[in-house]
């Protein structure tokens, strides 16, 4: 599996954690995180610093996150993946930088 998640002591930080690539082969686990969370004003960290791809159907799911984060009056940061791989030229053509914060 490519996507681990944890939750911070205390608070209501998740951070997602992408191992290798982010796609709809991911979809079934980045949905159950979804589901497990109903806290308002929860904060999520998608770790893409591991990320070498990512394709159309991710890009999807990270905006379905940060629309139901929204709801939640939460936030949606995201740790960007290194420069030049796939990930990062697909988050840049996205226009990813202006939607979401980055740490």
């Amino acid at each position: 599996m490519n996507l681990q998640t944890k939750l911070s002591e205390g608070a209501s930080i998740y951070t997602i954690i992408v191992d290798d690539e982010l796609s709809a082969d991911n979809v079934d686990d980045f949905r159950a995180v979804l589901l497990g969370v109903n806290s308002i004003g929860a904060t999520f960290i998608v770790d893409l610093s591991k990320a070498k791809t990512i394709d159309t159907s991710a890009l999807g799911m990270i905006l379905l996150l940060k629309g139901y984060v929204d709801i939640l009056k939460g936030k949606v940061a995201l740790k960007l993946p290194k420069n030049g791989t796939h990930a990062d030229r697909s988050l840049k053509a996205a226009s990813f930088h202006q939607i979401f914060e980055t740490c």
